[in-house]
């Protein structure tokens, strides 16, 4: 799984680039030195090359922890004890600060950085909304490590019915519809309302597994629904 999610994210930046070099050759027709000899396609080609420019830039320096990351657990459980060290450490500055106005220079700043003794002393506290923001942090990292330690221990399940099947596909990290091309097309606004995408690659309708219960619930009965109007 974590090849497949590495080899995703080097075809993507792959394709990217490709189209790059497409449009770049596409724009040499069109200027030669300082003449332009269509200004508006010259415009929408180099709009293009900075949309997939951007694109790559977003895969490369993206900070964010998907959860289709292999590694993601791990670099969840890092960011949480970095969040957890910065409350504490907000929580230790505003006792200190505290203790300051009681005991003045009588107080011990073991362990605080020059700066913070001068902003101590300056009366300078933290809000507590960073506080309130953190812990808020704190517990939405929190659940949402349980929530993939769960997911990780899931087997790929599949359901079949008359039409269509289901599939809780865990190596993929996606619950996948396979239906007829025809009942695909006639409720392919349905699936879109569910957070349902088709994949060409797979040939199937799907969507991250983590929330997908209820959408999933929801389109197998619309489907059952569907195929007994529609029966011959």
């Amino acid at each position: 799984m974590a090849e497949n999610y590495y080899e995703k994210q080097m075809s993507k930046i792959e394709y990217y680039e490709n189209k790059i070099n497409e449009l770049k050759n596409e724009h040499k027709i069109y200027v030669k030195g300082y003449t332009i000899y269509n200004i508006e396609r010259v415009a929408k080609i180099e709009s293009s090359i900075r949309y997939y420019e951007d694109k790559i830039k977003a895969i490369k320096n993206n900070t964010s922890i998907n959860s289709d990351n292999p590694d993601a657990i791990d670099l969840l459980e890092l960011k949480l004890e970095k969040k957890k060290t910065e409350h504490a450490k907000i929580k230790e500055y505003n006792a200190k600060l505290r203790e300051y106005s009681k005991k003045g220079e009588n107080t011990n700043f073991d362990g605080f950085s020059e700066k913070e003794i001068e902003y101590i002393k300056a009366g300078r506290s933290i809000p507590t909304y960073q506080l309130t923001y953190l812990k808020r942090e704190i517990n939405d990292i929190t659940k949402k490590i349980e929530r993939l330690k769960k997911l990780a221990s899931d087997v790929t399940q599949k359901q079949e019915y008359e039409n269509f099947t289901v599939v809780d596909n865990v190596e993929e990290n996606r619950v996948q519809i396979f239906v007829d091309e025809e009942t695909g097309r006639n409720l392919y606004k349905t699936f879109r309302s569910y957070g349902f995408v088709f994949s060409r690659t797979n040939k199937a309708y799907q969507r991250k597994r983590g929330n997908a219960a209820y959408a999933t619930k929801r389109m197998i009965e619309i489907l059952k629904e569907h195929y007994k109007n529609n029966a011959a």
